[in-house]
């Protein structure tokens, strides 16, 4: 925590609250940040693998999924049903080929 604490020539001087009740101040070591920042950098590095296989993984879904419809529509190109060739201008086969379609 940190006070402000009044100077003689009417401006303020910031300082901590143990340094007030004189209790020892233990200052951050340039190792401890490094250490940290190096536990940081594993962590953002298996999140980003995580992502990347998730983008990986949606990705080849998608190419799965519209290679299923492509085969789909070839399979049903070459069976050449009946469906294909019906008058929708008759009332039966407009009811059932929006049905099925």
């Amino acid at each position: 925590m940190l006070i402000y604490v009044a100077c003689g020539n009417g401006s303020f001087d910031v300082t901590s609250v143990g340094v007030l009740l004189e209790e020892k101040v233990q200052e951050n070591k340039p190792d401890d940040i490094r250490i940290i920042s190096e536990k940081l950098a594993v962590v953002n590095l298996q999140l980003a693998k995580k992502s990347i296989a998730r983008m990986k993984g949606i990705r080849w879904g998608c190419i799965l999924l519209c290679t299923l419809i492509v085969i789909l529509w070839i399979c049903f190109a070459v069976i050449n049903g009946s469906y294909l060739s019906w008058n929708y201008n008759e009332p039966e086969l407009a009811v059932a080929g929006t049905r099925l379609l």
